[in-house]
């Protein structure tokens, strides 16, 4: 009976992965450029330069009904939002990148950097940066980095190591580093304890750190950080 189950489980498995759509060159090809795409200097017909909706009333609720959206549950800017990329994007992969990268806050790019809010747009209005997405990206490529940010980032390193002792640090790359960062960042850790707390009871997310459906996340998943 062991046998059988273990030959029936490998038979699913087998069937499973011959149904697994293959990616080709082509799709690698659009996904690169889906990643590498501006979309924080994209020339958006529905949002200012500043990312303020501007958008009539007609036409907000023509893309509602369009994509089949449901009108009470939009409630907040991000939800706007996310209605108004649907007539700036084809697919629905640019659009998730473009709002993660509008609606990313100081706050999350001070998680990455081991910075509080304020120091991390400090930091960014010292690189001449607006949006906070920009500095967290910036720090993923070092051949941008002037000597101050070299120095920043191996400070940065050494300081995650002292605080996890995980030897594999020196071997990230500034990617994997910053990802790193994120999850083992202390204030992130605290802060998220408190939110658990706060809505302790609450049937809404899973309850991992991680977890994408608990309020004020930061742990949003999303490609952007895992290029």
């Amino acid at each position: 009976m062991k046998l059988l189950n273990i030959i029936v489980i490998l038979f699913i498995c087998n069937l499973h992965m011959k149904a697994q759509p293959q990616i080709t060159e082509e799709n690698k090809s659009q996904i690169s450029e889906e990643k590498n795409y501006d979309y924080l200097n994209h020339n958006y017909n529905y949002l200012d330069e500043n990312y303020k909706i501007i958008i009539s009333n007609e036409k907000f609720n023509e893309l509602l009904k369009v994509y089949e959206l449901i009108p009470e549950q939009v409630q907040t800017y991000k939800d706007s939002l996310s209605v108004v990329l649907c007539g700036e994007f084809d697919k629905w992969s640019q659009r998730n990148r473009a709002q993660f990268r509008i609606t990313y806050t100081w706050l999350r790019a001070g998680y990455h950097l081991w910075l509080t809010e304020a120091e991390a747009e400090k930091m960014g209005q010292k690189y001449g940066i607006k949006m906070p997405y920009q500095l967290s990206d910036y720090a993923r490529h070092p051949e941008l980095w002037n000597d101050e940010m070299k120095d920043f980032m191996k400070n940065l390193r050494a300081r995650i190591y002292d605080e996890t002792k995980n030897e594999a640090i020196n071997k990230m790359d500034n990617k994997q580093l910053l990802n790193y960062a994120l999850l083992e960042n202390p204030d992130r850790q605290k802060d998220f304890e408190i939110v658990q707390k706060e809505r302790s009871g609450n049937s809404v997310g899973c309850g991992k750190p991680n977890c994408c459906q608990t309020k004020g996340s930061t742990l949003e998943k999303c490609d952007d950080e895992k290029k």
